[in-house]
């Protein structure tokens, strides 16, 4: 016979249980605060990834993808693969983007989950968060939901050295996100018959002309941005997983050539 541990009234199961750290901050209705403070719904397996996610800071101003939302996911993500490694998880994305590494790492994690991944977008989803979406294993949203994609927005500053450094660093991370979208448009809709080269064209001529690229539920389904269906995925999706994979372990070279000519 197995000796249980007494748990007071309320209190989730040995089998279902979060950290003790975790619930003893939870209150009475400790269900309805993991959602609100810890963005997790443990019973119907869902990660809540938005503006409401645990902020950098109190201002207003602090929304999307920071080091703190994507810590938050990362464990998020490992509670629920350690409960069950095989029950597909819903990924809700309410999000306008946020920082390159802090969106790479959430990627990195999905990429190795053990369990199926959805994600569901049903209001605009922007820049680094659309990146996010694109390392499910389904990608579905809900109009009026809209997908937006860019190069991204950045600022610098300190020494010569250093700006050129970090240059070069976001230049890399541009030529990943493109990457990204290729094996995505390769992979389904209307640019599938394309050229890899075709299609990283296309993508750089649509950003050139219009900077911030709009497309509606419909035009992104067209495009094989995302999915059809908004069931949840029942298996890994091991070629979109592998094709992402391969991306993010590319070796992406920066030049910056100087030349200096005497004059006469």
């Amino acid at each position: 016979m197995v000796k249980r541990t007494k748990e007071s009234p309320g209190a989730p199961r040995a089998g279902n249980r979060i950290s003790r750290s975790i619930r003893r901050g939870l209150g009475k209705d400790g269900h309805l605060e993991a959602i609100h403070k810890y963005q997790i719904d443990i019973p119907q397996f869902t990660i809540y990834l938005g503006a409401d996610a645990p902020r950098e800071d109190d201002s207003e101003g602090s929304f999307g993808i920071t080091y703190k939302v994507a810590d938050c996911f990362e464990k998020n993500l490992d509670n629920l693969s350690s409960k069950d490694p095989r029950r597909p998880i819903l990924i809700k994305i309410t999000n306008y983007g946020g920082y390159f590494e802090e969106g790479h790492q959430i990627i990195a994690a999905m990429n190795r989950c053990p369990n199926p991944i959805t994600a569901e977008a049903s209001k605009t989803i922007a820049s680094m968060a659309g990146l996010v979406a694109l390392a499910a294993d389904r990608f579905y949203m809900i109009p009026p939901a809209k997908f937006m994609l860019h190069h991204g927005y950045c600022d610098f500053d300190g020494s010569l050295d250093l700006v050129q450094t970090n240059f070069i660093e976001l230049e890399k991370a541009k030529e990943l996100h493109l990457q990204l979208f290729v094996a995505r448009l390769k992979e389904q809709g209307k640019f599938r018959d394309r050229s890899e080269e075709d299609v990283r064209a296309m993508l750089l001529h649509e950003m050139r002309q219009k900077r911030d690229v709009w497309l509606d539920a419909y035009e992104a389904q067209e495009w094989g941005i995302c999915d059809q269906g908004r069931d949840r995925a029942t298996k890994r999706n091991e070629t979109r997983r592998v094709g992402i994979r391969e991306v993010l372990n590319m070796e992406i070279t920066v030049k910056i050539e100087v030349v200096a000519k005497k004059r006469g």
